[in-house]
């Protein structure tokens, strides 16, 4: 089955899955954290391969998916593949969804950026000099 096909029918199970929406669409935030906070029956914030069997999606996904391969998805690693399903389901992603991934994505930066300050300079090697 093709990541696509996964995808679609991914979003088509969100669609009708019984966790009420807050919002108007299946595309909304609100949609989307109904979903998680349902998907996480342990409440520790992550949602393990376990977990995403409530999911139809198969094991290749799930770890492609699983951004910094922990073996579970965090809120962020969730909330951008819920939107991708939502994208590829031909659905309009909402805009406090695209919203929260861009903020997710503007922290994600800045941390890098924070990383790179706390590791120091960049040290660039000394080009030979050549002589005509």
């Amino acid at each position: 089955m093709s990541f696509r096909r996964v995808l679609t029918v991914l979003v088509c199970a969100v669609v009708i899955s019984p966790v009420p929406a807050r919002g108007r669409g299946a595309g909304t935030l609100a949609r989307a954290l109904a979903i998680w906070s349902a998907a996480d029956r342990d409440r520790d914030g992550r949602i393990t391969r376990i977990e995403s069997a409530s999911f139809p999606i198969d094991a290749e996904s799930f770890r492609r998916s699983d951004v910094d391969a922990d073996g579970a998805w965090s809120r962020e690693e969730f909330l951008r593949f819920y939107r991708r399903c939502v994208i590829a389901s031909s659905q309009e992603a909402g805009v406090d969804l695209d919203a929260e991934i861009a903020r997710l994505c503007a922290m994600q930066k800045a941390r890098a950026i924070e990383e790179a300050r706390r590791c120091g300079p960049v040290r660039r090697p000394v080009e030979a000099v050549r002589k005509p």
